[in-house]
């Protein structure tokens, strides 16, 4: 099994660093594989992870969230889009994209960093 390791780091001076990786089981993959993606969150404890698909579409049912884990059986052309992985630290919310894109037999996938950071000063 091979694994694709991209991560995503935010700092700030008055917290320890924050770590976001979004972990996909495969790197090449063919319509009909499974995809997994596991989303990990490091500097922060027993952090709230959520999965959502961009653009306000319900997940289809061949796709399963199982703690921080999402898992697509059997890809097909419809699973195609933006998944994000969210949770809410005490520095403020950070997002992690995923994007896969269908095209024909292949399937293209990038990941996005997006970060929303609030800071506070007491």
């Amino acid at each position: 099994m091979i694994f694709v390791l991209i991560t995503l780091i935010a700092s700030l001076s008055d917290h320890p660093s924050i770590q976001m990786q979004i972990i996909a089981s495969q790197s090449n993959l063919t319509l009909g594989d499974q995809l997994q993606l596991k989303c990990v969150v490091f500097g922060e404890q027993n952090p709230l992870i959520t999965w959502s698909k961009l653009g306000n579409l319900p997940l289809l049912d061949n796709v399963q969230i199982a703690q921080n884990v999402l898992t697509i059986d059997k890809i097909n052309a419809k699973n195609g889009g933006l998944y994000r992985c969210s949770t809410l630290t005490f520095s403020g919310p950070i997002n992690r994209d995923y994007a896969l894109y269908i095209y024909g037999s292949y399937i293209i996938y990038y990941q996005i960093a997006i970060i929303n950071l609030m800071c506070f000063y007491i």
